[in-house]
């Protein structure tokens, strides 16, 4: 019963009564009281400053989506967070620090020799010879093959023409027309257990495209990563920035 006035009382706030503004809260023990007086400060500096405050024992979402809101619907299920685009800020922020990454892996490739065309050094008579170095394959770009970038942050981003006709908005592509391949980065914020769940739907999401792809003679490979809303990394990212292979990858017959 008392759990049932309390959602009410929520539901119908603010309450009045001849006039009056009534208020519901829960009979805490002494203690807890205690407890929640040394906030009473900075209780205050929020009310004046216009903000709202919210103890994290109260099952009640600080944005007043739902009443019995879990951690796991603050973070990654509140439809206020979400109209609000605060699920989009916190996963830019994360795409960023990955565009940061794979940028750098897209430089140093551009900048390694072209493992198909190797050095061969020139050795005169009597001098010892030397080995030839051949370049390896940096983060999955092949070295040498003018890789170009797009990630979807800042401008919305438009899939490259070069590649095919697509509204789809992965949130990096990778691409070299030299080497006829094609990376896709798609990310994720989920909560922990939903991460395979979200790994199998990107995959599946660009499957028709990496199908198109195929068709026009260019490999592509597909990489969904996630990092949980509790800051989790998750192996497909770990597999990405250390350079190992996808569970699967779509690629062309050409």
């Amino acid at each position: 019963m008392k759990e049932l006035i309390l959602r009410l009382a929520r539901q119908r706030f603010p309450l009045e009564y001849n006039g009056g503004r009534v208020f519901i809260s829960l009979d805490f023990f002494p203690d807890i009281i205690k407890k929640r007086q040394a906030f009473d400060a900075i209780k205050n500096k929020c009310k004046e400053s216009g903000y709202s405050y919210w103890f994290g024992s109260e099952e009640k979402c600080p944005l007043g989506s739902k009443v019995n809101a879990g951690l796991q619907h603050i973070l990654s299920r509140c439809s206020i967070a979400l109209t609000q685009s605060r699920l989009r800020w916190r996963h830019n922020q994360v795409l960023k620090k990955l565009a940061e990454q794979v940028e750098g892996c897209r430089v140093r490739a551009n900048n390694s020799p072209d493992p198909t065309r190797p050095n061969i050094p020139f050795v005169r008579p009597g001098d010892g010879g030397q080995k030839i170095v051949v370049g390896r394959d940096t983060c999955l770009l092949t070295p040498g093959k003018k890789w170009e970038m797009r990630a979807d942050l800042g401008n919305q981003l438009v899939f490259p023409t070069e590649i095919t006709q697509t509204t789809l908005r992965p949130d990096v592509v990778m691409w070299s027309t030299a080497a006829k391949k094609v990376l896709i980065i798609e990310l994720t914020i989920p909560w922990e257990e939903g991460m395979s769940v979200a790994y199998e739907h990107k995959r599946l999401k660009y499957s028709d495209l990496a199908a198109e792809c195929r068709e026009g003679g260019l490999f592509m490979t597909i990489h969904p990563v996630e990092v949980s809303c509790r800051g989790f990394v998750g192996k497909s990212t770990i597999q990405l920035l250390h350079g190992d292979k996808p569970k699967e990858v779509h690629q062309g017959t050409g």
